[in-house]
């Protein structure tokens, strides 16, 4: 078996990796676990495995969760939108429009697979391998529509919509396209992807996929997690005991 063969069956060798009093559960891939490991290894185990650092809850953070929730509710009929987030009526009303239409509407979906990439229940935390919850979710007969509400600046992040797509298909089997997309509400832009069940760019995209899922495992089960330094350790990192972490700029003498 080639080396990258036995590194893309997830924890199918992992009990002959790890002994039995060692062998624990893996955190298992989200976009933001998957993330932040790419970033940087050890920041990834200082808050996942050994969740030794807190990540400060900045302003930026509270209005995002803030405005999440109040786009969930009231697309779910639930409340009206508060003062603050009146500008999403718009948006929200398009959606509404969509789902109009013969739909099935999903809203603040989750959703998981196994080791195997077989679909399972999001709380299942015993056999989840990748998961993910998605804003809005609209399915069509073989097309599906995957919404992201973004509340910071704008930019790229393909990573994300092929894990969405991921997901997605692999839970949908009936599913042939999904179309992606990241709405930056305040920004009034929109960043979309488009993935076709079995085409050579979708499944080279999710290959990568798999490629990331195997170093993100093989480094729990080894339990290796070297620093990565990068402008992030410039006081935006919380790991203040790493050898690379300084203060932000202006703050050198705080």
């Amino acid at each position: 078996m080639k080396r990258r063969d036995f590194f893309a069956t997830p924890l199918l060798f992992y009990p002959l990796l790890a002994s039995t009093k060692e062998r624990r559960k893996l955190i298992p891939v989200s976009h933001t676990s998957l993330s932040l490991f790419q970033t940087c290894p050890l920041w990834f185990q200082k808050k996942y495995i050994e969740k030794s650092v807190v990540e400060e809850e900045t302003e930026a953070l509270r209005f995002g969760n803030r405005g999440h929730k109040a786009i969930e509710l009231g697309l779910l009929g639930k409340k009206e939108l508060p003062s603050e987030f009146q500008y999403v009526t718009a948006l929200m009303e398009t959606v509404k429009e969509i789902g109009k239409h013969p739909a099935t509407v999903l809203v603040e979906a989750g959703m998981a697979l196994d080791a195997n990439e077989q679909p399972c229940l999001y709380n299942e935390w015993d056999r989840k391998w990748v998961h993910g919850k998605f804003d809005v979710v609209i399915i069509r007969d073989a097309e599906a529509i995957v919404i992201d509400w973004k509340f910071g600046k704008v930019k790229e992040n393909p990573q994300q919509l092929d894990l969405a797509s991921f997901i997605l298909m692999a839970n949908y089997p009936e599913v042939k396209t999904v179309k992606t997309a990241f709405v930056f509400v305040q920004h009034n832009e929109l960043i979309d992807g488009k993935h076709v069940r079995g085409s050579e760019v979708t499944e080279r995209r999710f290959h990568q996929l798999r490629q990331e899922f195997a170093r993100y495992k093989l480094a729990q089960i080894e339990e290796k997690y070297p620093p990565n330094p990068n402008g992030l350790c410039r006081g935006w990192c919380p790991n203040k005991v790493c050898p690379f972490w300084k203060p932000k700029r202006g703050e050198e003498n705080g």
